[in-house]
């Protein structure tokens, strides 16, 4: 995975899928970097990818800065139902 954002994220993604996948808090946190405001990604799934409470505020700074981000999933995660609900108040208030 690091070598993949250590190259230039193409800007016409729409959908990425990371499944079954345990990648660590700091490697989301730079994905998600990587894409904020950089391309047109709609769908966004972390199934089974090792998400914890740690990283809902990179996944909420995202949802909330994406302004074509319409479909999240982070189904078969470890988060809280706290995290979950913080997650949820956020994409509820987007457009």
């Amino acid at each position: 995975m690091q070598g993949c954002l250590e190259r230039k994220i193409p800007n016409h993604i729409e959908e990425l899928r990371i499944e079954n996948c345990q990648i660590d808090t700091q490697m989301t946190r730079e994905l998600l970097l990587q894409f904020n405001g950089h391309c047109y990604l709609k769908r966004f799934g972390l199934v089974n990818a090792g998400v914890k409470d740690d990283m809902m505020d990179s996944l909420c700074e995202f949802a909330t800065e994406s302004s074509y981000l319409e479909e999240i999933d982070i189904s078969y995660n470890r988060l809280s139902p706290f995290s979950f609900e913080k997650l949820m108040n956020v994409l509820a208030t987007n457009d």
